[in-house]
């Protein structure tokens, strides 16, 4: 276990210089390891920020792990996504940090069409 857990944190501190140096995936996959909590302490509060800006850099993994684990996230990160997606015209419904339906088709069509 303890060899895991090393190799878990070299493998966040490459991911930390792939993020710094643009990789649109590398903040989605940080996420999901601070939201697995199984080699290193789960931690929503250090995930969200990273999910967000994957988001926002249209990355296929955080869009769809912010669409499957937004439960896990603030309602701050919530709320900075809706209007991200709405300056996109992709209607995610009400800006209210409520993932909802509507939410997550503006989330799909984004996946699709991309960030513009």
């Amino acid at each position: 276990r303890e060899k895991a857990v090393a190799l878990v944190k070299e493998t966040l501190l490459a991911l930390e210089r792939a993020a710094a140096a643009g990789d649109p995936d590398a903040p989605a996959a940080i996420a999901l390891v601070q939201l697995d909590g199984e080699f290193i302490p789960e931690d929503p509060v250090k995930a969200g920020p990273y999910l967000v800006d994957s988001v926002k850099k249209g990355s296929h993994l955080g869009i769809t792990t912010f669409a499957s684990k937004h439960d896990r996230l603030s309602a701050a990160e919530r709320l900075a996504v809706e209007p991200f997606l709405a300056e996109r015209g992709l209607d995610p419904g009400p800006v209210d940090g409520v993932v909802d339906d509507q939410t997550r088709a503006a989330l799909d069509k984004l996946d699709t069409a991309g960030v513009n």
